[in-house]
């Protein structure tokens, strides 16, 4: 189970670059994005082979995603039979939405295409890597979060 989690942090921790351009330049944060996300689905899929994917959450962990006002975001991920994993840094969101860290174990600046309907929010094509076939040398893989606002904080939006 040890290798399991360590796996699954893996493809957490990528070190992913931001790729330059402009559509991806530090711009305004979006007021609807703000707030607390609790993750429903945490999927990374192999490049290689899109038909192969491992979810964190059907796996039994957890994760959170804070987005603030004043563009800081927090980000924690657990497993069962582990210590919650937590890393922050800015956001921000012109067309898509990025996450630059610079606290915690991940390091560079993930970059999501984002669909925004309610209080459901999904996040598609973060690079990232892991270690599909378990032979201890990351492959190249895309992160999908599936992140919906908690009860408490909707009914609090709605008042």
């Amino acid at each position: 189970m040890r290798t399991l989690i360590r796996l699954l942090l893996v493809a957490l921790l990528p070190l992913a670059a931001s790729c330059g351009g402009d559509e991806e330049a530090a711009g305004p944060i979006s007021n609807d994005l703000i707030g607390s996300w609790d993750a429903t689905q945490i999927e990374i899929v192999s490049v290689a082979n899109p038909d192969l994917t491992v979810d964190i959450i059907a796996l039994g962990g957890h994760g959170r995603l804070v987005l603030e006002s004043n563009a800081d975001f927090g980000l924690s991920v657990g497993v069962p039979g582990e210590p919650t994993e937590f890393a922050g840094g800015v956001w921000s969101s012109t067309n898509v939405l990025l996450l630059t860290f610079d606290s915690g174990d991940i390091e560079g600046t993930w970059r999501f295409d984002y669909v925004l309907n309610g209080d459901n929010l999904r996040l598609t094509g973060a690079t990232a890597e892991y270690d599909f076939d378990g032979n201890e040398v990351d492959d190249p893989a895309i992160l999908n979060l599936t992140l919906v606002r908690p009860v408490s904080y909707t009914h609090l939006r709605a008042h």
